[in-house]
C-alpha cells in the first residue's frame, strides 16, 4: 500500500521531494552618519555662544525585482538616554558636560527626536524612490547639530558624545502608506558628536575719576573697577599698563593736560595702597580663576601730594591685560 502527502504551501513536489520556495525580501535598506563636529567653541565672556553644524546621513539600500519603483518611506529617530537630553561628555573628566541639540531643518526649529517613546515629537519622515534596478542609492538627510549657548560655567577640553546604534539611534523604513513610524524594517546606525571648548577670558574697566581738584596738597583717592569674565576653571592674571603720559611707568603714572603739564598718579590693587599694579606676570599683576560669570577687581588709585600745574583737564589711558 502507498500514500502520499501533501507539501506545505510554501514548498513544491520536486519528484518524490518538497522544494521549499525562496521568497525575495521585501526590500533592505542601510543608513550611515560617521560624526558630527562642532568644531571649537570659545566662550565670549558672558556665554558660550551657540556652535552650529551639519552633517548627512546616508541611506541606500534595493528593493527585490518584484517592487521596484516603489516608495519607501523612512522614519529616522534619535536619541540619546542620558536624562533624555543631548549632552556631549567632556573626555577627560565624565562628571562635566556641555549641552546640544540635533535638528531636522536648518533654521533649528525641529528638534530630532525618537519614535520609541515619542521623545520630542518623533523622529525625521523622509520618503525616497528606488531606480528601475530597484536600487535606493545614497539618499541624503541633513542633520543640523548646535552646541548651546548660556552655558558659562563649562569647563575648557574636548568633549565627545556617542550615539550608539539601537532602538533609539534606527532607521526604520517601509510603505509610504500613513505616517512613521511605519513597517517592520529597521537599520540600526551609531555617529559620534565631538565639540572642544577653548578656554578664554574677557575684560573691561570702568573710568576712574579723581574729580576737580585745587591745591594738591594731601592725596587724593579714588577707585574703580575691571571684570574679567573667563572660563571656568581657566587660571589668569589681570595686568594695568604704565599708561601714555611721557616718561610715566607702572609706579608712576602721569596724567598730561594742555601744554604737556602731567598729575602723578598711582594704582593699586589693595584698599591701604601699599600694593602697587603693574603689568609682569608673577610680580605686580593680580591673579584669578575663571568661573564662567564675572569677577570685579577693584583698582585702588591715588594722585599724592605735589607740585599743582596750571588748571587744565587731565587724563591718561592704561591698557588693562589679562595673561591666561
Amino acid at each position: 500500500m502507498a500514500f502520499a502527502l501533501p507539501c506545505p504551501n510554501t514548498e513544491s513536489a520536486s519528484g518524490n521531494y518538497c522544494r521549499r520556495h525562496a521568497k525575495a525580501p521585501d526590500c533592505y535598506s542601510f543608513v550611515g552618519l560617521d560624526r558630527v563636529l562642532l568644531g571649537n567653541a570659545r566662550d565670549g565672556g558672558h556665554q558660550l555662544h551657540p556652535v552650529n553644524d551639519q552633517h548627512q546621513l546616508w541611506v541606500g539600500g534595493q528593493r527585490s525585482l518584484w517592487r521596484r519603483r516603489q516608495h519607501d518611506r523612512h522614519c529616522n529617530h534619535q536619541l540619546l538616554g542620558r536624562e533624555f537630553q543631548y549632552k556631549l561628555c567632556v573626555l577627560y573628566q565624565h562628571s562635566n558636560f556641555v549641552n546640544f541639540d540635533l535638528y531636522q531643518n536648518s533654521a533649528h526649529t525641529t528638534e530630532w527626536g525618537n519614535y520609541t517613546n515619542s521623545y520630542l515629537g518623533g523622529g525625521n519622515q523622509t520618503s525616497f524612490t528606488s531606480n528601475s534596478s530597484g536600487n535606493i542609492s545614497n539618499k541624503t538627510i541633513t542633520v543640523y547639530a548646535v552646541l548651546d549657548g548660556s552655558q558659562q560655567t563649562a569647563i575648557p577640553g574636548s568633549y565627545s558624545e556617542t550615539m550608539s546604534g539601537s532602538s533609539s539611534n534606527e532607521l526604520q523604513y517601509g510603505s509610504t502608506s500613513g505616517n512613521c513610524p511605519t513597517g517592520s524594517h529597521t537599520s540600526q546606525y551609531s555617529f559620534t558628536v565631538s565639540a572642544t571648548l577653548v578656554a578664554g577670558c574677557n575684560v573691561s574697566a570702568t573710568t576712574l575719576n579723581f574729580g576737580s581738584s585745587g591745591v594738591l596738597a594731601s592725596a587724593v583717592n579714588q577707585t574703580s573697577t575691571v571684570t574679567a569674565t573667563c572660563t571656568s576653571t581657566t587660571p589668569y592674571n589681570i595686568g594695568l599698563n604704565a599708561g601714555n603720559g611721557s616718561g610715566s611707568t607702572v609706579t608712576t603714572r602721569k596724567m598730561t593736560g594742555s601744554g604737556g603739564a602731567t598729575i602723578n598718579y598711582s594704582l593699586y590693587s589693595n584698599s591701604t595702597r601699599t600694593t602697587n599694579w603693574g603689568n609682569t606676570v608673577g610680580t605686580d599683576t593680580v591673579a584669578g580663576t575663571g568661573s564662567g560669570v564675572a569677577q570685579n577687581y577693584t583698582v585702588y588709585g591715588q594722585v599724592p601730594a605735589q607740585t599743582t600745574p596750571a588748571p587744565a583737564t587731565y587724563s591718561d589711558t592704561v591698557v588693562v591685560t589679562v595673561t591666561f
